[in-house]
């Protein structure tokens, strides 16, 4: 391998290592103020809270920018159309829905419909409501052509593959949700790249090998390549690496990653990697009953899609017929990668081609082991001989390199010596042997325990989990978990788990397998299901069995007595899925710390279930009903999680619970209430009943948690009220009562001292509330009418530690806010959108650590007092009555301004000295008429002025170096502010710019302009000039209404054949309007040379080109020698 190569190649820069390539994982579209907006909160809360990237936009977010909206659509992987009964009656949902269709049909991106109330065939036959929405268009002018394509459009996408809530979960909201939620998650996880490695020294001459190999001959055969190579030489490296390279050319991909050890570990392994196969291509889950079955939906699904599979670490013939059989059975155009280490194997199969993993040459491995040992430093000449031989005993294995490296850094010197003479009595084929080193050399045995507990039960979750596992055993895992990681003896991937090599944790597996190699009762682990069987059935366990851990079902059907754990006194950790036990709970040992038993069949915890040192309970998804476990005697139990317990109706006593900290009733969807003795627990500082939606009241004893720092109430549709004595919660840090009945807040909220986040929101309420009679709402709020939801007692103002205020549409006026609000000195979040309020009646300057106040869609609003200097984000958008603004001249951290649809403000004072500004947004705010000078808003990228029709003049545009996207369409009274020395100023931030203003031709000044939507010219000599990029401007015609549309340019270099698309950002309107675009010279893809012939076409799918675009001009940019800009005409050939 050329020296360079590895050289060059150890970047972590590449494009195989790059993590997601998306700025979202989901957009979530629906209709604003629809009976599906409470589901649709619920579904973007719950999406949020599980890390699924989400952006979403609805009616009532019409303050969201064009721009952005569209920036969102192209910068994600996934939509969800939430299609209810109001959905075609919106152009915006109708438009948004042709992009994203659009998007779909060209990059193979994932639509998922939502049928919320609505039959599906309703949406594909534009039938029922759907029909009178389509009447109502007709009658608004709009064009037939717009018509018949939302028709098409909605046809589409009601042929797609969803969820419809009639028929899912009961009709249950809850559930539903919990259904999408599951399914997002594994589309998000079979887009995600993987992460490869953290030093690929030589790694990608080999990966662009593979690629090679896999479209050699074309793209439209099937093609399958073998990679083969011995345990740690870097095989399943290189296959992530290829994935992350080209799954972006294929409608699905799937890795599946360590077949031999899932094949070996699991009982019916084969059919959950045949479900794994078909959940990641087919995106839905699927059950297999067995392997036949499986081979037989395989068959018919992965025919369906041009796809790319990995099937890592196969080791038998066998697993290959379950998962892919025979070639025919996938699409043309797909490609498969098999890594195994069996080299005969592969002679078996039917290959296109084969590729050895080779060891890495001397000076790669010198590389890779000194970048684990020494980082970046270069070792010190007295260990330049140490190395060598360190290295030479390596043998060229990547991983053997990276655990002793990683190992014997920071070690001294003497430590190196002791490494290398052990190298030297180790067989040169026994890797195990010399990873021990590593292990063998694990500073002290908490680390070893945790180090075998890792190797041997493969904690498929979260570090987060994990430590809290490893803190309930009595290690202290941050400081061991920190030490392996150094080692390189385990790792963190993409999704923030624990993962280890299969080398390693083989290696550590042999460590436990050698404590009694024939008979596993006296081995300290137990993970393999037969062995645990064999154990449990026989009564074998003894004292020397620490840990348990059977993830699968594969021993639901067999019945076990719970004697087979009475010899097992030192056990410490039991983890198991479905298992059923019998017998007296008496025999579990009392030394268990940590029990985790998911999907437990028992329809109650009996009574003899007494655990006196259990730390951590995990009974989710559970079948019980109720529980009479006497957990007065759980003296140690800190974490009690009852998630998702569907059929527990109430909860058991809490007497005894000295130590609990943690509680989880969360998705109890038919939980009504909590015991009353819950104030027995002091120390509790967690408690989540978030989704219990038939939870009715919280006791009054719960009032008594005087260490509670977190209460989720969210989704608790049908909790009323708070405790009147909710102040006594001292310690209380997060409250969150988004989505339930509550009404006000109890005046001893004041008392709330350490509270520093408080969430509120009416937006699903007042609609819900009409079934309420008025004499009950009357005596919910006394005195008070039912358009006045919620006040804010006097109190409030105390909570000085508080720092997130969101309180929304609880239709409050200024009689509702104290004064004295002004005293929360901590506050650096404030949202009060959507309430009645005329002006703010207290100071805001007076919030001294304010830094985001939303002020939005309170339509009474008309005045905003002084603000404080520290405000980074201001948004009062949609407010209509809106007028006045204050000074804003000392706000120099702000970097948003948002005050869309503002239609009665018409200046802004003190916008010039905004030097931090980064987005200002002023869309339709009809009387603005002057905009001052904005020359010194240097760090200002969004400028949204649309429709702001009585503005005249912006000065000082040319000083924008930092812009990228200013729109001015339809601002009917503005001149073209922009100049020639405007462009020549803007080269130079290498990204593209996206201008709009209404404008009906095309400068002079352009270097070449044509009429209609394509053009055709030559490339000008540019001599020892450096082409800086190009400006596009287009001029689109007169449409019936005003909407966004996604045009896109077509740009073809004529000589080479090299083409890319544009896509273009505009809205059009009543009246012709321009975009400019700015296209730097990198987007080429290749060097642009003097005389090649380029072609620009422009189109839209929404609009006949002929009718869509009528004139359009590019402008070419070059630097000379001496570094002046100047543009270069072009020669025409002639139109297209």
């Amino acid at each position: 391998m050329a020296d360079q190569k590895g050289k060059d190649q150890s970047s972590n820069s590449q494009p195989s290592l790059a993590l997601r390539p998306w700025k979202y994982d989901v957009f979530l579209s629906c209709r604003g103020g629809d009976t599906s907006k409470y589901f649709a909160d619920q579904l973007y809360l719950t999406l949020c809270q599980v890390g699924v990237n989400t952006f979403r936009t609805d009616d009532e977010g019409g303050h969201v920018s064009s721009e952005v909206v569209m920036n969102a659509i192209e910068g994600s992987i996934i939509f969800i159309i939430v299609l209810s009964k109001n959905y075609a009656s919106s152009r915006r949902c109708l438009n948004e829905l042709l992009h994203i269709l659009e998007l779909k049909k060209n990059s193979k991106r994932l639509v998922l419909p939502i049928f919320y109330d609505i039959d599906p065939s309703d949406v594909r036959k534009q039938t029922g409501i759907f029909a009178e929405a389509f009447e109502r268009h007709g009658t608004c002018s709009q064009s037939e052509q717009n018509i018949q394509l939302w028709r098409a459009a909605l046809s589409r996408v009601g042929n797609l593959s969803g969820w419809d809530l009639k028929h899912v979960a009961e009709g249950f909201e809850s559930k539903f949700i919990h259904i999408i939620i599951e399914e997002v998650l594994q589309e998000v996880k079979s887009r995600t790249p993987l992460y490869v490695t953290k030093y690929p020294v030589a790694l990608f001459p080999r990966v662009n090998q593979i690629e090679k190999l896999l479209f050699k001959g074309g793209c439209d055969d099937v093609r399958v390549i073998g990679i083969h190579g011995m345990g740690g030489i870097g095989k399943t490296t290189l296959a992530k690496a290829v994935f992350n390279q080209v799954l972006q050319h294929f409608e699905a991909s799937c890795f599946l990653e360590n077949v031999k050890s899932e094949a070996s570990e699991r009982h019916n392994a084969l059919v959950h990697l045949q479900e794994q196969l078909l959940r990641t291509i087919l995106r839905r889950k699927i059950k297999v009953h067995n392997v036949d079955e499986g081979i037989t939906l395989i068959k018919e699904g992965i025919w369906q899609k041009k796809v790319f599979i990995v099937l890592d670490d196969l080791d038998d013939q066998c697993q290959l017929n379950a998962l892919l059989g025979e070639r025919d059975w996938l699409r043309p155009g797909s490609r498969v990668v098999i890594t195994t280490r069996d080299k005969h194997l592969l002679k078996e199969l039917q290959l296109n081609e084969q590729y050895e993993a080779m060891k890495l040459d001397h000076e790669s491995s010198l590389q890779l082991f000194t970048l684990h040992a020494f980082r970046n430093a270069p070792p010190a000449e007295d260990y330049s001989m140490l190395v060598e031989g360190i290295v030479t005993y390596c043998a060229g294995v990547p991983l053997a390199l990276q655990v002793l490296g990683a190992y014997l850094s920071d070690k001294k010197i003497e430590e190196w010596k002791n490494a290398l003479e052990k190298l030297k009595t180790i067989p040169s084929n026994n890797i195990h042997e010399k990873l021990r080193i590593s292990f063998d050399g694990l500073p002290d045995d908490f680390t070893k325990a945790v180090f075998l507990d890792i190797a041997c039960f493969c904690f498929k979750v979260q570090k987060s989990e994990v430590v809290g596992i490893f803190t309930a055993c009595g290690f202290y895992p941050e400081v061991e978990i920190c030490e392996l990681i150094d080692k390189s003896l385990l790792a963190i991937d993409e999704n923030k788990n624990l993962n280890v090599h299969n080398l390693i944790r083989d290696m550590g597996r042999e460590i436990v397998h050698r404590e009694s190699p024939d008979n596993p009762g006296k081995r300290s682990r137990l993970w393999c299901p037969k062995d645990i069987s064999d154990v449990l059935i026989g009564h074998k366990g003894t004292k020397a069995v620490e840990g348990i851990v059977l993830e699968s079902s594969a021993l639901k059907d067999v019945p076990f007595s719970t004697k087979a754990f009475e010899k097992m006194a030192k056990l410490r950790l039991l983890r198991i899925n479905h298992l059923q036990l019998y017998g007296s709970f008496q025999y579990l040992p009392k030394s268990l710390k940590y029990l985790h038993w998911h999907y437990c069949p028992l329809k109650c915890l009996p009574s003899d279930f007494c655990l006196e040192n259990l730390v951590i309970l995990n009974m989710s998804f559970g079948n019980f009903k109720e529980s009479q476990a006497p957990l007065k005697y759980f003296k140690c139990l800190k974490m009690l999680v009852f998630y998702s317990c569907e059929n527990l109706k109430k909860s058991p006593e809490f007497v005894g619970l000295h130590s609990l900290e943690k509680l989880s009733f969360g998705y109890c969807s038919n939980l009504m209430g909590l015991d009353s003795t819950i104030g027995e627990l002091k120390r509790l500082r967690i408690l989540d009943v978030a989704n219990c939606m038939n939870l009715r009241e919280l006791p009054r004893r719960i009032c008594e948690l005087k260490s509670l720092e977190i209460l989720y109430l969210y989704g608790c549709s049908k909790l009323e009220e708070l405790p009147d004595d909710l102040g006594k919660l001292e310690r209380l840090k997060e409250l969150s009562a988004v989505a339930t009945a509550i009404t006000r807040l109890p005046g001893s909220v004041g008392h709330l001292k350490n509270l520093e986040m408080l969430l509120l929101s009416q937006d699903f309420l007042l609609k819900r509330q009409s079934k309420f009679s008025d004499i009950f709402s009357t005596w919910l709020q006394p005195k008070r009418s039912l358009s006045r939801v919620g006040y804010l007692p006097s109190s409030f103002s105390n909570l000085s530690a508080l720092k997130v205020l969101q309180i929304e549409n609880w239709n409050m006026t200024e009689d509702d806010i104290p004064f004295s609000l002004a005293s929360l000195s901590s506050l650096q979040n404030l949202c009060f959108s959507k309430n009645k309020f005329r002006a703010i009646p207290f100071n805001l300057c007076d919030l001294s650590s304010l830094k985001y106040l939303n002020l939005s869609e309170c339509p009474n609003l008309k005045s905003i007092p002084e603000i404080p200097p520290t405000l980074q984000n201001i948004r009062a958008y949609k407010c209509k009555s809106l007028e006045r603004l204050p000074n804003l001249s000392g706000l120099k951290r702000l970097e948003e301004l948002d005050l869309c649809r503002c239609e009665m403000l018409m200046e802004i004072q003190g916008l010039e000295n905004l030097d931090s500004v980064r987005r200002l947004s002023l869309w339709s705010c009809k009387s603005f008429g002057r905009l001052l000078d904005v020359s010194n808003l240097s760090k200002l990228k969004n400028l949204e002025l649309s429709h702001c029709e009585r503005l005249i003049e912006i000065r000082g545009l040319d000083n924008l170096h930092s812009i990228r996207y200013i729109n001015l369409f339809n601002c009917k009274a503005l001149k073209n502010p922009f100049t020639e020395n405007f462009f020549k100023a803007h080269y130079e931030h290498g990204s593209e710019l996206q201008l709009g203003l209404c404008n009906s031709n095309v400068p002079n000044w352009f270097s070449y302009k044509v009429d209609g939507c394509s053009m055709c010219f030559n490339m000008p000599l540019q001599g020892e000039s450096t082409f800086l990029g190009m400006f596009l401007w287009v001029v689109y015609g007169t449409v019936d209404e005003t909407k966004n549309v996604y045009p896109k340019a077509t740009i073809v270099n004529q000589t080479n054949g090299v083409e890319f698309n544009h896509r273009l950002w505009t809205t059009i309107s009543f009246a012709e309007n321009s975009s400019i675009h700015y296209i730097p010279p990198n987007y080429f893809k290749c060097p642009v040379k003097g005389r090649e012939m380029m072609s620009i076409l422009i189109e839209c799918y929404d609009f006949p080109t002929e009718d869509f675009v009528k004139k359009c001009g590019v402008h070419l940019l070059y630097k000379d020698k001496n570094g002046q800009v100047h543009s270069l005409s072009v020669s025409s050939p002639g139109f297209l």
